[in-house]
């Protein structure tokens, strides 16, 4: 109880809105550090500036100093900051790639924030969070160890202070915790196949994987795939009921979301008439990361979840509301479930469309680990 307070306590002190009003009144001056082209950084620098804040330095993690020009602000290079008099005490970054290279940075005084693309989105945050204290303390007080509940705190003071170092890395690859992890002749479910990445990795633990993937165009890239690891593969979307649904495909994530007025359309199946219709014997495993659907999924799994009691990794980050909700959900259906919760680093291996040849050499030149941490990929376990 006493961390959860504490925990409470930073959530009103830190939050990101309340920061951002201080730095433009106060003009403090903060830094950028990039590791992303010239062209991507000096729009971020000029989204930071027309929202009052006081942009000063740039620090370019590139191990040259580049053709940027911009005559009000230092330029400097990530692997002189030790010599930088005075060292900016803020530092904000654009994607997950500059936060890889400004967390390099050794001072225990600097706060590196990844502010929100609208500061409405952070109040939002905010105020769903405070407006549900008690059932995140109830969540808290059912999670089974001491990480699950470090990883619910860290997750949501990242959200409300924009400092992914709030964030707890697990250790382990992409749904795979300890006591939760599938083993092999174990039937899988996997929805939100993508390009068949993760259910070529069940399917080479000695898993059977039956992978769903609604969109057409992410189906067919994993076709190969599927048929080179003998996975199941079915160009349908799972969901509460059998109906027809449209959706939006969205190029730069590789990744799509139901939208009534989206472009595409798809197949709907529930789990539980799958199940029936193709004779599946049981289900030991089910992997959810379906952008925001995870709720509609287990009601129209709710049948299968209550007959065999798999473990479950359900993606927990896509709504606000999504933690308390899905927990709420899976109790009903069987209450006797164990709760944990890890946060997951994205790799070249989980995650292979955010690591492009450039940013591969960068890690390589500067002796990085291919990895990278966001405020996705933090995932709902049960067992």
């Amino acid at each position: 109880m006493k961390n959860f307070i504490k925990f409470v306590e930073r959530l009103h002190k830190e939050n990101y809105v309340a920061l951002h009003a201080r730095l433009v009144e106060e003009k403090i001056p903060c830094a950028v550090v990039s590791a992303s082209s010239e062209e991507d950084t000096k729009k971020f620098i000029d989204r930071l500036r027309a929202e009052g804040l006081n942009i000063d330095r740039l620090i370019f993690a590139t191990s040259s100093a580049p053709n940027f020009f911009q005559s009000d602000i230092e330029i400097d290079l990530l692997r002189d900051f030790s010599k930088l008099r005075p060292r900016p005490q803020f530092i904000f970054v654009d994607t997950e790639l500059d936060y890889k290279f400004a967390a390099t940075i050794d001072a225990p005084d600097l706060t590196i924030i990844k502010p929100p693309l609208k500061l409405s989105t952070t109040q939002k945050a905010v105020d769903v969070c405070m407006s549900n204290i008690s059932k995140l303390y109830e969540l808290y007080s059912q999670l089974i160890d001491e990480e699950s509940r470090r990883v619910l705190c860290g997750y949501w003071l990242a959200r409300v202070t924009r400092k992914f170092g709030e964030i707890v890395q697990a250790s382990t690859p992409h749904y795979i915790c300890s006591g939760f992890a599938p083993k092999p002749d174990d039937i899988v479910i996997q929805a939100g196949a993508c390009d068949g990445n993760t259910a070529a990795w069940f399917a080479d633990m000695g898993c059977k994987v039956y992978a769903f993937e609604m969109d057409r165009q992410n189906y067919e890239l994993a076709v190969p795939l599927a048929q080179k690891k003998n996975f199941v593969l079915e160009n349908l979307g799972l969901g509460a009921f059998n109906h027809e649904e449209h959706y939006t495909h969205y190029d730069f994530i590789a990744a799509s979301a139901f939208d009534v007025s989206g472009t595409f359309t798809t197949q709907v199946v529930s789990l539980d008439s799958y199940v029936l219709e193709h004779k599946i014997p049981r289900i030991d495993f089910i992997t959810l990361d379906v952008e925001g659907a995870e709720e509609d999924v287990l009601r129209g799994a709710a049948c299968s979840i209550a007959r065999w009691k798999p473990a479950l990794a359900i993606s927990a980050y896509h709504k606000l509301d999504d933690f308390w909700k899905l927990t709420e959900l899976i109790k009903s259906i069987c209450p006797n479930y164990e709760l944990a919760m890890r946060h997951y680093v994205n790799t070249s291996e989980s995650e292979p469309i955010l690591f492009d040849d450039r940013t591969l050499k960068m890690f390589k030149a500067h002796e990085l680990e291919a990895s990278m941490i966001s405020i996705a990929e933090c995932v709902l376990l049960a067992r």
